[in-house]
């Protein structure tokens, strides 16, 4: 019903609501179609808010490959890290790193007891989105992929971006889409646990 009348826009749920939503999101067919080529060859920057040990792992096992991986204590971020002096001289590295076509990631390590983190994850977002951002800021054309459905809610308010138009399925779990508002469009990779086409 969402749907006809035209009021989905970004929608979040547990894996129960995600299967039912996704009879409701009008998504490309990859039937024949090399759906990798919708992704252009341009330097990755992930961004990843979870905490699941499978996004954990693929982080890790990305990272031993050879990509640079910046970790950031959940500590940090919760205290409004991202304005700080060390903060920027981070930016500053990711952004040298991706203008050198070389793909980065970006991850909260945690560190919190489960229950603080569980309580402060809005924040752990909000400042992990914010740090994002600003590498964003300035930098040119680039694929982001963000791991975790806050992470990905909080970039999209820093950037202005209100809704997301689900173009395919990748992996099982992994979303092309664009996002859009305020006249601005960004293609967006995105993996949320338990959202599945």
């Amino acid at each position: 019903m969402l749907g006809t009348e035209g009021l989905l826009k970004a929608s979040a749920g547990c894996a129960g609501f995600a299967r039912e939503l996704i009879s409701l999101l009008p998504l490309a067919s990859s039937e024949g179609f090399d759906i990798r080529s919708l992704i252009p060859n341009l330097p990755l920057l992930a961004i990843s808010g979870s905490l699941h040990p499978v996004s954990v792992g693929q982080i890790e096992k990305a990272a031993s490959s050879g990509i640079l991986l910046e970790k950031i204590s959940s500590t940090k971020l919760i205290n409004s890290w991202a304005d700080t002096k060390e903060a920027k001289e981070l930016v500053l590295k990711v952004r040298t790193h991706l203008k050198n076509d070389k793909s980065c990631i970006v991850c909260t390590n945690g560190g919190l007891p489960r229950e603080k983190a569980d309580a402060s994850a809005g924040k752990i977002a909000r400042g992990l989105a914010q740090f994002a951002a600003s590498i964003m800021e300035g930098q040119g054309e680039l694929n982001v992929s963000i791991f975790g459905g806050d992470t990905l809610l909080s970039l999209m308010d820093m950037l202005s971006l209100d809704h997301l138009v689900p173009l395919t399925e990748i992996e099982p779990g992994i979303v092309l889409a664009n996002a859009e508002g305020k006249g601005k469009k960004d293609d967006i990779c995105y993996q949320i646990r338990g959202l599945r086409l």
